[in-house]
């Protein structure tokens, strides 16, 4: 058997036989530079975020700006809805950002927050994944991107963040869910766009950290929405994994009773609460 890093990684999601363990890193976080090809002459597969979908809000006024504060470059986004602007800041760092203002302000931007969502119109776009396939070689895997599930999207997609979901969770849960209905709504009108695409593999969500949510959060929120998406995509054919990096051995046997296909980022034991031995074993 010799595979190319990237038969090697299908392989290996798939749960079939492989020459040896893949070694893959995502694309942002390779430097350019000598090493990187003697990495990938090494064996090196490059995991690649792509797109396959196109996300419009026709009633939605969105403007984007930068500007200085203290020195530091900052980027503004409003999105104006009949129901009043709803506005986010963030701190770009390298290859990621920084949250400084999510969209949520208080209760008045829930009215804005459903229309938005509401308003999102999703078409296929598969060109770009098929353009970029034909311009990769054997060690470069195209993976693509359902989303944040619901209630994640609330928590780390920009909308709440920890703090402010954990004190609207209290105190005005009932919002709270109508907001999650609408971002359940959104990644619902998503799903057979993504599976009739060409892209084999998808992410959805993850970052889920378990301290925030708990385990019966986790089954009635998280779960049967991995449970929908699956059906879908594996009825074309397709694989679905979730990113989960943090503490995993409170919802380990929730996830395990999934049909996701993959766990990707699993980062084991002295930095979580599992080791790769025990989370093979769930």
């Amino acid at each position: 058997m010799n595979l190319t890093p990237l038969e090697r990684v299908e392989r290996a999601l798939r749960g079939e036989a492989v020459d040896k363990t893949p070694f893959t890193v995502y694309s942002g976080m390779l430097p350019r530079c000598a090493l990187e090809r003697r990495l990938r002459d090494m064996g090196l597969c490059v995991v690649q975020g792509i797109d396959v979908i196109t996300t419009q809000c026709p009633d939605v006024k969105t403007t984007a700006s930068t500007y200085t504060d203290n020195g530091v470059q900052l980027n503004r986004t409003d999105h104006e809805t009949p129901f009043g602007t709803l506005t986010s800041i963030r701190e770009p760092a390298g290859f990621t950002s920084w949250t400084r203002k999510y969209l949520f302000s208080g209760p008045e931007d829930y009215k804005k927050l459903i229309f938005q969502i509401d308003n999102e119109q999703y078409e296929p776009d598969y060109a770009p994944y098929m353009r970029a396939q034909e311009g990769t070689g054997g060690d470069v895997c195209l993976r693509g991107q359902i989303g944040l599930e619901p209630l994640q999207r609330i928590i780390t997609g920009g909308i709440m963040g920890t703090e402010l979901f954990c004190i609207e969770w209290m105190e005005r849960r009932d919002e709270v869910l109508k907001l999650y209905e609408a971002c359940v709504r959104s990644n619902q009108r998503r799903y057979r766009l993504l599976a009739e695409s060409p892209c084999w593999a998808f992410n959805y969500g993850g970052n889920v950290t378990v301290e925030i949510i708990g385990p019966r959060v986790f089954e009635d929120y998280y779960v049967p929405h991995y449970q929908e998406a699956a059906e879908i995509l594996h009825g074309h054919g397709k694989l679905i994994g979730c990113h989960l990096d943090a503490n995993n051995a409170p919802i380990a046997d929730l996830v395990a009773q999934t049909d996701l296909d993959y766990i990707e980022a699993f980062t084991p034991a002295p930095d979580t609460d599992m080791t790769l031995a025990e989370a093979f074993e769930a």
